[in-house]
């Protein structure tokens, strides 16, 4: 009796099923280490700033002190640490430029408002339309901070900011977008 060779037979449906179920898994993974202030304290850590852009930021318990910091170029350089206990940002962009394959590749996230709380922020550059503060306190000592700028409250528009280093206790980002696009 001849032998018969058959081929295997494959399921489009059940590949796309399972292609489906897996990046759910993982959009759900990604949006909750986002959420959780995990997403950029860790991976994006070491490798450039990422640049965060809004509309307006309302906030409560600010406070400002210079630090050194590690960046993807250098060990050590001075930025500027800010915290802020509870704010509200109205139309946020927060976006990295990772270099892929000889390709610029922008991972982005928008969301509006974003309520953040215990935000604490490392950057080398801002700029900004205008910053009100309320009972603003500036301090200079001896010791390991010899500098402190505090306010009960502050309130940021048409910002820019290179910070390199982010993390927050809890955040809700409504209407969160991400997108990854190649830029060039």
């Amino acid at each position: 009796m001849p032998h018969v060779a058959t081929t295997g037979t494959f399921s489009w449906r059940r590949f796309l099923v399972t292609f489906a179920i897996s990046m759910t898994v993982l959009a759900i993974m990604l949006f909750v280490m986002a959420s959780q202030g995990i997403a950029l304290a860790a991976p994006l850590a070491g490798i450039g700033g990422v640049v965060l852009e809004f509309d307006r930021l309302e906030g409560q318990g600010f406070q400002l002190l210079p630090v050194t910091n590690d960046t993807d170029r250098a060990a050590g350089v001075p930025m500027a640490r800010a915290k802020i206990e509870r704010l509200v940002i109205t139309d946020l962009h927060m976006y990295k430029d990772l270099k892929v394959g000889g390709k610029t590749v922008r991972v982005s996230i928008t969301a509006s408002p974003v309520e953040i709380s215990g935000l604490v922020q490392d950057m080398t550059y801002q700029q900004a339309g205008s910053i009100a503060f309320t009972q603003q306190t500036v301090d200079e000592q001896r010791g390991a901070n010899p500098l402190s700028m505090t306010a009960p409250g502050v309130v940021i528009e048409d910002a820019r900011i290179i910070a390199h280093y982010l993390f927050q206790n809890k955040a809700k980002l409504p209407g969160m977008k991400l997108e990854v696009k190649v830029i060039d």
